[in-house]
């Protein structure tokens, strides 16, 4: 029994681990890589509220109330982001699902309500998401 765990321990010791990078650690604990200037913004997909385009810009905006610009495109985050959670709700915006409370269409306009009370334009060619 000791010939066998000894035999273990040094096989362990030679035996090649993959290595694992520190973007899929943060990958697998659940966590979004953000690209931002200087390096990343780490947070969990519920810390996101909603992601507005300006130009070749994108502001994102977080549920503490606090916002960054990053030079990407939105069409660069909605491809990071999570597709069954972010919705593309209008050509500027991207939206968090589970922070939609409220969804309001009728002849004159067509939005949606956030948690934290701001509302965003629903265009006409999205609307087929909310049926």
């Amino acid at each position: 029994m000791k010939v066998l765990k000894s035999n273990t321990d040094i096989q362990d010791k030679y035996i090649i681990k993959p290595d694992v990078t520190l973007p899929q650690a943060i990958k697998a604990s659940g966590r979004l890589m953000i690209p931002i200037p200087g390096g990343f913004c780490c947070c969990m997909a519920d810390e996101l509220l909603y992601m507005k385009a300006e130009s070749n810009y994108t502001e994102i905006y977080f549920t503490n109330g606090t916002k960054k610009l990053l030079s990407k495109t939105l069409r660069t985050l909605e491809d990071i982001l999570p597709s069954h959670k972010f919705f593309r709700v209008h050509k500027s915006y991207v939206v968090n699902a589970s922070h939609i409370s409220e969804v309001m269409m009728n002849m004159e306009s067509n939005v949606v309500k956030l948690s934290n009370g701001i509302t965003l334009p629903i265009s006409r060619e999205k609307k087929h998401l909310f049926y």
